[in-house]
């Protein structure tokens, strides 16, 4: 009986196709950088919208960069939308700040333009309407309006050390007809003199009604028994 005999080349084994899946590009970075850059385009057209089209500017440019990242790790295949971005989010974000710079300085010169205005009006409607409430108004009493005499309370003399004094001032008005002080708030600043260590300066205050309020008691020390105080009204204002 004869056998067959094998073929001298036996046949190659199957070729069978990979399975494994592809990764897909990752293109994402890129397109966000080309939206944002196309959105702060329109704002950079409006000078007004300035800071706008700089946020997005700026957006576009660090999403562009990460865009170009991923197609140098061959992650993303846009490699053109990466480079058009970033290069167009560095125009937009030079548009905004034009923007900003003409903003601001149109608000400033409208600012002077209205205080200029402000100014040339003001004379017109000052004598237009002219103000009578102060026209007659009674002038500020002066310093010398006023006497101020000095009371002691009581002294306490220590020999060559000198005296302490405790005493009152006693104001009154020498009125000259010119100046009442109803229906006004006065301040007096006045000065006590003779003491030791210089003048004193206190002030009493005269309200609405014409009363004075000043301090019922004050102190100071003199250098000897026989020194003597004198006060004086230095300033007189309106509250």
């Amino acid at each position: 009986m004869t056998h067959p005999q094998p073929p001298d080349n036996p046949p190659p084994p199957w070729n069978y196709p990979s399975t494994q899946p592809t990764a897909a590009p990752r293109n994402g970075f890129s397109i966000t950088a080309l939206a944002l850059a196309l959105s702060g385009l329109v704002f950079g057209l409006v000078p007004f919208t300035g800071f706008l089209a700089l946020i997005l500017g700026a957006l576009a440019v660090l999403f562009g960069i990460l865009g170009w990242a991923r197609v140098r790790r061959r992650e993303a295949t846009n490699r053109k939308m990466a480079i058009t971005s970033t290069g167009l989010g560095v125009l937009v974000a030079a548009l905004g700040i034009w923007g900003i710079s003409i903003t601001f300085n149109a608000m400033n010169k409208l600012g002077g333009s209205l205080q200029g205005i402000g100014q040339q009006l003001s004379p017109a409607v000052s004598a237009e309407y002219p103000n009578t409430t102060y026209r007659n108004a009674a002038p500020t009493p002066l310093p010398s309006d006023f006497s101020i005499t000095v009371s002691i309370m009581k002294k306490a003399c220590f020999g060559t050390a000198g005296c302490t004094v405790a005493y009152r001032i006693n104001p009154t008005y020498k009125y000259p007809g010119s100046a009442p002080l109803t229906g006004r708030a006065l301040t007096v600043i006045y000065e006590v003199s003779g003491g030791e260590y210089g003048p004193q300066i206190n002030n009493f205050r005269i309200g609405n009604d014409g009363t004075a309020t000043f301090p019922s008691q004050e102190f100071t020390s003199t250098s000897s028994s026989a020194a003597t105080l004198a006060a004086k009204a230095t300033s007189v204002s309106e509250n």
